[in-house]
């Protein structure tokens, strides 16, 4: 009960913490929240309409596109999504005629319920982490309250990078490989530690190496196990 509250606690003043900040648009940031908003309001990974909110994108013949990679923008529609449903939001305005601007309701609340949301996360796991290693309740909320707020990570769960969403993905799949039964392997924590190690580089595609890495690790993991009956 007193690990459950030193996590809960992490968890509630870090996404509180990042809920004070609403950075204006750079064209990293509305390169990846303008594929998220044209696949929402119209299903089409195509920008066109959006293209004159940044200068970080490819162009096809007529088309434009984002040139991030798509993964972040992925993670992203659950939150805008659920902000639209409930503060009842219109579609992201199109067709501004190079009049771009910097700020959009919008972008606060997808900005905390991803890069936010997955940080406050990364504390708790970090908290945990901790706990684990023996650290009291106490040590181990300030290890993830430290990581949450006196780290970088505190400037990038503000903002709509993919840099907070890979440290959640490696992170987590590291959580579950390491905390996977000795004696046996249930296909929903495999499947779940697949997906966080495959999609990281789908965010970003630098992380491809630790990802390997940790894939190395799980393979390990599972020729390890023992098998029933051994």
């Amino acid at each position: 009960m007193i690990h459950t509250r030193a996590t809960v606690v992490v968890f509630v003043i870090l996404l509180g913490s990042y809920a004070f900040f609403w950075h204006s648009r750079d064209w990293n940031v509305s390169s990846r929240l303008m594929l998220t908003y044209a696949l929402c309001d119209r299903g089409t990974v195509c920008i066109n309409g959006l293209e004159d909110h940044t200068r970080d994108r490819a162009r096809v013949g007529d088309r434009f596109y984002t040139d991030k990679l798509p993964g972040y923008s992925l993670l992203a529609i659950p939150a805008y999504l659920t902000t639209r449903h409930l503060l009842r939001m219109p579609p992201h305005p199109i067709n501004m005629k190079g009049q771009g601007f910097t700020h959009w309701w919008a972008d606060y609340w997808v900005t905390l319920g991803t890069s936010g949301l997955l940080t406050a996360l990364c504390g708790t796991m970090v908290t945990r982490l901790g706990l684990r290693m023996g650290c009291s309740p106490r040590c181990s909320a300030f290890l993830g309250l430290s990581y949450g707020l006196a780290t970088p990570a505190f400037v990038y769960a503000t903002l709509s990078y993919g840099h907070q969403a890979t440290a959640f993905l490696l992170l987590l799949s590291y959580l579950l490989i390491d905390d996977m039964p000795k004696t046996t392997r249930t296909f929903c924590r495999s499947f779940a530690i697949g997906l966080a190690i495959a999609f990281a580089p789908v965010v970003e595609l630098q992380v491809a190496p630790a990802a390997f890495v940790l894939f190395l690790f799980w393979l390990c993991q599972c020729l390890c196990l023992e098998r029933p009956g051994a």
